[in-house]
């Protein structure tokens, strides 16, 4: 019965419905308890009404997270690019490295025949 007429009072709380909301009182008569939690519920109700943020804050704050979009978007094209060539010039000093190798490897060879 109590979780009934909390739900009650909770709905009419949030749709702001004044006539559940006594109703919901005149069922808890007599329950001390109840008409405790009902207060503080309104309570906490007046003191945490929604809202919702300025115009010229949500425009800054939209400006802000386009801005940081494309930088990361910079930062991730060049991190690409920078990464590609170093496996690039990874490639072309293990050949030049392999062909070292090769050369000194001929080299000796034709010393000792």
């Amino acid at each position: 019965m109590w979780v009934h007429i909390l739900d009650e009072h909770a709905q009419a709380l949030i749709e702001d419905d004044e006539a559940k909301r006594q109703k919901a009182r005149v069922l808890a008569l007599g329950q001390f308890e109840l008409i405790g939690l009902m207060d503080t519920a309104e309570r906490l109700r007046d003191a945490l009404r929604p809202t919702s943020p300025r115009p010229e804050f949500r425009q800054r704050l939209k400006t802000q997270l386009v801005r940081d979009m494309r930088r990361r978007a910079l930062y991730r094209t060049i991190l690409h690019r920078s990464l590609r060539s170093y496996w690039v010039w990874g490639a072309v000093m293990s050949l030049v490295s392999l062909a070292g190798g090769v050369g000194y490897y001929l080299h000796r060879r034709s010393q000792a025949a």
